[in-house]
């Protein structure tokens, strides 16, 4: 049903972004053809063809509250935007391709042409007659199918139960597609440091993660879901990176506490949606394809370059690599280089390498971060340990980590901070002499403990301690 508000004048500020589900391959023409004939510009991305059905990411101008603006001729030589009220333009576009339709910042829901069991279809922030952002949402109940539904429905309509049940997979099949459009195919990442927080990440994106050491650091890959491995964060580390591939894309990123998610894409062909003539110019002195350039997705090397402190030659390869329209398959190779990481994230990323069969690879099952410092905890007590009387205190900290892991040291060091800390308040303030001296023994354990680590016997060690001391030195040293 029309809204009464009337299309008002108005400017280019902002942009919508929908994403369009439907049945067949020709989605994308036909939703090209659509705006074009309401005078919408926009600009539009394919996904990979997924089963039956095909996504569309379609990016249209509005004005600063995401009312789409159509393309009009006032009279003739005088032209303007023109506002569309955003829950119109996309029912009708809905009932038109017989698509699903979902705006990724919540504010209109999902719309449909058709619900399962009648229900309406609303998105994860739902629309249910409230008001969004200044947009009055009455419940919709999407015309008849035109595309994907016909093969169920036939001229007259099907009300039999075949036909029923027919039409219900169609409708979850299509809800389906909606959930999987644009998901990551692959994903894998390479991050420096070590891998021991693993677990507490694997639970988060609820599935066992394989990692395996690498350069300075280690590379890690989902067993599942690349997705909810995306979304976790894993990869956020300061020097980390991230190869991806969803549908025919292939991408990278990164993360900068400057720019937040830094992402690149390859192979991205954008579909122009222009229903100007060439000549035809708003008030601005600005024609539609201007506007249209604003929004078009730009290479930005400036972030890779500061963020992997690149400069000269490397640099200038980067820049050549970001800039390329296309990949190949020797793009994440040359970028790999270029960032000066290990080739083995370009060999598992384009799938020449399987990290779980590369020695030294590790499966992390999920578990709490509480679960983890269990874990850690529990593993350091029952392997076996001695006290060299030839060992001398350690100082450094890559000395103390070739015999500790990194959570058993950070839950050594808080403890020893928090103590400390203890202990000094209450020698100052002459206050907190409860439990004294039990502080200080703790304290005193905690550090001897840090400063005097034990070191584990090898394996393959036959001898007991301090039989051979030549052999415990070469064994320790190992």
């Amino acid at each position: 049903m029309p809204r009464e508000s009337p299309p008002v004048a108005a400017e280019p500020g902002d942009e919508l972004s929908i994403t369009v589900v439907g049945a067949g391959h020709d989605l994308a023409a036909r939703l090209h053809t659509s705006l074009l004939r309401r005078g919408i510009p926009a600009i539009l991305l394919e996904d990979a063809p997924r089963g039956n059905f095909q996504a569309v990411v379609a990016r249209l101008l509005s004005n600063g509250e995401l009312w789409p603006l159509r393309w009009t001729t006032r009279e003739p030589g005088v032209h303007e935007w023109e506002s569309v009220h955003p829950l119109d333009l996309l029912e009708e576009l809905s009932a038109e391709l017989d698509a699903l339709i979902s705006s990724p910042n919540g504010l209109f829901g999902t719309l449909a042409t058709d619900d399962v069991d009648g229900e309406d279809h609303d998105g994860g922030d739902g629309v249910d007659g409230e008001d969004h952002d200044g947009v009055d949402r009455e419940d919709y109940d999407g015309g008849g199918a035109d595309h994907g539904m016909q093969e169920f429905t036939g001229e007259g309509g099907g009300d039999s139960l075949e036909l029923e049940e027919a039409r219900r997979h169609f409708l979850l099949d299509r809800e389906r597609a909606l959930d999987d459009a644009f998901s990551l195919d692959m994903f894998t990442w390479y991050e420096p440091g070590t891998p021991e927080a693993l677990n507490v990440f694997a639970g988060r994106s609820r599935q066992p993660l394989v990692a395996c050491a690498a350069g300075n650091g280690y590379i890690g890959v989902p067993t599942e879901n690349p997705d909810a491995v995306f979304e976790t964060a894993v990869w956020s580390a300061k020097g980390a990176l991230f190869l991806a591939r969803s549908g025919n894309r292939r991408g990278a990123g990164f993360y900068s506490k400057k720019d937040s998610v830094v992402t690149h894409w390859w192979d991205e062909e954008w579909i122009t949606v222009d229903p100007s003539r060439p000549w035809e110019m708003d008030s601005d002195g600005r024609t539609v394809r201007d506007v249209l350039d604003l929004i078009l997705p730009t290479v930005e090397s400036e972030p890779w370059t500061t963020q992997f402190r690149l400069t000269g030659a490397e640099g200038d390869e980067l820049r050549v690599i970001l800039r390329a329209a296309h990949s190949d398959d020797a793009t994440f190779d040359r970028l790999v280089q270029a960032l000066g990481l290990p080739q083995l994230l370009a060999d598992v990323a384009m799938g020449r390498t399987v990290l779980s069969g590369v020695d030294g690879a590790q499966t992390f099952e999920p578990d709490s971060l509480w679960g983890s410092f269990k874990r850690v905890i529990r593993e350091e007590i029952h392997t076996p340990v001695r006290y060299p009387s030839w060992a001398s205190p350690l100082t450094t900290w890559d000395e103390h980590r070739k015999r500790r892991s990194v959570p058993y040291l950070v839950l050594y060091l808080v403890t020893g901070v928090v103590l400390g800390t203890s202990l000094t308040i209450g020698v100052v303030t002459g206050t907190g002499s409860s439990f004294f001296e039990w502080k200080v023994a703790a304290f005193v354990l905690v550090v001897a403990d840090l400063l005097w680590p034990r070191r584990k016997l090898p394996a393959e060690s036959s001898h007991a301690a301090g039989e051979d001391p030549a052999a415990d030195i070469r064994a320790a040293e190992q």
